[in-house]
């Protein structure tokens, strides 16, 4: 019976599949194709940044203030660990055994179904947690999954791995920590997830890899995962400071970060190389193909989050409105796949 749901399955999803197997390729000769022509200016990302960076920390608005004694010493550490690998090592969330598996088989044209549901069989918690995604009201199941099998057939190839790595990776994302750190790093993480849905969406529009676009916004953030982590326990700050000073540096050591933690999990280079990539826009340099994606991406994220917050304003520019940014096609189209998203 599996195997007549499996065949029935491909049959049904053939033509909607991603590209083929040559444009799916997502080594390190992958040739990326030119960013899509929707786009953000310098200075309407900064300020998106600004507020999204004040919903994450808690906080309505960036002091000018400059840097205490307290939050440079924190600097000084995420630095250190920046530079040192022994220190970074030890901070680095273990990947589980299941993942690397997992990503091999997600990503191969050629693995079966019935082999991808076999290695998630082998942890009834992620099949739990695979089952309870598939059912959110997110995914508009019309038939409630009971079991991985009903999964597949329902969410088909593309759903399924997307299902599947968010599972796998939610509790790598989270930590134990105060009340207000707890609710910056669960922001963090729905921002990951929406940032995820939207470089998809934007990828499989412009012809990219949908899949490497999907996983570059889910481990985007690491650093910033790291980063809260290490405050909750910084014997004299219990929360993300809200100076304009302390946002820039931390902001700009989260990406070093996460570029180190991509490599050590051995991330498929389409994604490295994206988020890598997210470094250069802040030296002025133009992003191209999965990394101009994964930019947009996570800006999409951020107006979908602020705006359910009511369409703040920044102190520096009261006519900045967030609903003019991001309106060239696909911005709409992904702006909308996230509508109702809570996972």
């Amino acid at each position: 019976m599996l195997n007549f749901l499996f065949r029935r399955q491909k049959e049904q999803l053939k033509r909607s599949l991603e590209p083929s197997s040559e444009a799916k390729q997502a080594n390190s000769d992958w040739t990326e194709r030119p960013p899509p022509a929707l786009s953000i200016h310098e200075r309407e990302s900064s300020l998106l940044e600004d507020l999204h960076y004040n919903y994450i920390a808690g906080s309505e608005s960036l002091t000018n203030e400059p840097l205490s004694t307290e939050e440079e010493s924190f600097i000084d550490l995420i630095e250190s660990m920046v530079r040192s690998p022994n220190s970074l090592s030890d901070a680095i969330p273990r990947l589980p055994d299941l993942i690397p598996k997992l990503l091999k088989l997600l990503r191969s044209d050629d693995a079966s179904w019935q082999s991808v549901v076999e290695v998630i069989s082998q942890d009834s918690v992620l099949v739990a947690g695979v089952i309870k995604v598939a059912n959110s009201p997110f995914y508009r199941l019309n038939v409630e999954a009971e079991n991985l099998e009903q999964v597949v057939v329902h969410l088909g190839q593309k759903g399924v791995r997307e299902v599947v790595m968010s599972v796998a990776f939610k509790p790598i994302m989270q930590f134990r920590g105060n009340q207000t750190l707890q609710q910056s790093c669960k922001r963090i993480w729905n921002h990951s997830l929406k940032s995820a849905v939207a470089s998809r969406t934007i990828a499989v529009h412009s012809g990219e890899n949908g899949f490497d676009a999907y996983l570059a916004g889910l481990v985007h953030n690491t650093g910033m995962n790291i980063i809260l982590k290490a405050l909750s326990t910084a014997p004299d700050l219990s929360h993300l400071p809200r100076s304009n000073a302390f946002k820039q540096k931390i902001e700009e050591l989260s990406q070093q970060l996460s570029v180190k933690i991509v490599e050590a999990w051995h991330m498929p280079q389409t994604v490295v190389k994206a988020v890598t990539d997210q470094c250069s826009w802040r030296s002025g340099q133009k992003l191209s193909g999965t990394a101009q994606t994964l930019f947009l991406g996570s800006a999409i994220s951020m107006k979908h989050s602020l705006m359910a917050e009511g369409d703040l304003q920044t102190q520096s520019d009261p006519e900045f409105k967030l609903e003019n940014l991001l309106k060239d096609e696909p911005g709409p189209l992904a702006y909308s796949e996230l509508n109702g998203f809570e996972l």
